[in-house]
């Protein structure tokens, strides 16, 4: 779990010291979201990681599978948390939005596992990643 609470799969590659590449999703959804809504994008990086194994075929990267943590509107009023904290767009206001039960934003991310006081700039740079 990165500092934003994405949960995040390694695959090491043939040549680690490569940028990864990178595919996922978010696993939250809302009631009218679809049937497979964003957790079809985390199932699939999955598979396809299952798929690689299976044939026996290693990439030259390394390969990560992302699940971003609450992409969708949430108690907080904010949507698309874990993928603005990768790119160093949720602000310090933004993590001190309270819900109706009275926890910040900043106590929900770290409720996950993540480490809201890290999330003063982005958690990828450009060129962090070979692909997504």
């Amino acid at each position: 779990i990165d500092a934003g609470g994405n949960l995040v799969g390694y695959l090491p590659g043939i040549d680690n010291e490569l940028a990864p590449l990178a595919s996922g999703s978010h696993s939250d959804t809302v009631p009218s979201g679809g049937r497979f809504d964003g957790a079809l994008g985390v199932i699939a990086a999955l598979e396809a990681i299952n798929a690689l194994k299976d044939a026996g075929h290693r990439l030259r990267h390394p390969f990560e599978v992302i699940d971003f943590l609450a992409e969708e509107p949430n108690k907080y009023g904010l949507s698309c948390v874990g993928s603005r904290a990768m790119a160093g767009e949720l602000s310090q206001e933004n993590l001190s939005f309270i819900a109706a039960d009275g926890s910040t934003l900043a106590e929900g991310i770290h409720r996950m596992g993540g480490e809201p006081a890290k999330l003063s700039g982005p958690l990828r740079s450009h060129g962090d990643m070979a692909g997504f």
